[in-house]
Parts: structure tokens; C-alpha cells; sequence
């Protein structure tokens, strides 16, 4: 899909593979980790070697927040940005992406709650 809407404005170029690859990736990273800590607390509690009680980030939470800068990055630099780009609908090549991964995740989610009561 990503080559797609490059393809559509008319930017794609195959030197653009590899930088294509890991923005894909880096995209797919965050989505995976955001479905995670969907079901997860944003803070956990550890216990430090005195035996208390100490609150840290959740590490998914930082593998989201670093794969999404990434990703930002790397969509930049292809120029897949609002700034750079002006849908013409809901139908692009580019929002069409975009509603295709928020809905497997939201699905994913779903499917997953579902287990929980169920089980």
C-alpha cells in the first residue's frame, strides 16, 4: 500500500525499497505493541531489591512510542505526511492504508476481549 500511494503521487521509485521496508515495519511494530498495551495498564509495578513497590513505564509502552517515531520518520522522509499529501477522499491509496491497519487492530482487540470473557 505504501508503494501504492508513492505510486499515486507519482513519487515511487524502486530506490525507495528498502526505506519503504522499514517504515512498513516500523508501522507494524507500533500498531502490534498499541493492541498490546490496549490490554495492559500504561504503568506496572516492580519490586525494587529492598522488597517496595516502585511504578515504571510499561516496557511496551516504549517499544509504541519508539516504532511510532520511526515510523514518523521514515514516512517523512517518503513524503507521506498531511503536509505532503492532500487526499482526495477517503478512498486514496494512502487513507485506505491507514483505515486498513486501524481496523485490524480494532478487530484483533475486540477478538481478543471477547476470549477473556469467554474463557
Amino acid at each position: 500500500m505504501l508503494k501504492k500511494a508513492l505510486a499515486s503521487q507519482n513519487t515511487y521509485s524502486h530506490a525507495l525499497d528498502i526505506t519503504i521496508s522499514l517504515a512498513a515495519g516500523s508501522l507494524y511494530t507500533f500498531h502490534k505493541a498499541l493492541s498490546t498495551l490496549e490490554l495492559q495498564d500504561l504503568v506496572i509495578t516492580e519490586k525494587s531489591r529492598e522488597g517496595f513497590d516502585r511504578y515504571v513505564y510499561n516496557p511496551n509502552y516504549m517499544i509504541m512510542y519508539n516504532s511510532a517515531e520511526q515510523a514518523r520518520k521514515y514516512m517523512r522522509e517518503l513524503r507521506l505526511t498531511r503536509a505532503t499529501i492532500e487526499p482526495e477522499s477517503e478512498n486514496d491509496d494512502f487513507a485506505q492504508l491507514i483505515n486498513k491497519v486501524e481496523d485490524e487492530r480494532l478487530n484483533k482487540t475486540k477478538k481478543i476481549l471477547l476470549e477473556k470473557d469467554n474463557g
